[in-house]
């Protein structure tokens, strides 16, 4: 299991790191309850299951939620 967030994380960063300024369309308010959501990213868990479109919220250094495609945003 843990290889498996290995791999998500992994992909979290690199997405956020490729990111541009402004490009996610999310403004962090008072009551955001994540730091940083990347939506609408292709998202492997690294079962060897075809990847799907999802939204992953990150809090702090910890990837908090993968949702669905919309889920969050």
């Amino acid at each position: 299991m843990r290889t498996h967030l290995g791999a998500l994380v992994t992909l979290a960063l690199a997405l956020a790191c490729s990111a541009r300024p402004g490009a996610t369309g999310v403004e962090p308010s008072a009551g955001a309850r994540y730091d940083l959501i990347v939506s609408g990213a292709r998202v492997v868990d690294g079962t060897g299951s075809a990847w799907f479109l999802g939204d992953v919220g990150v809090r702090g250094d910890r990837i908090a939620r993968v949702a669905p495609a919309g889920a969050l945003a």
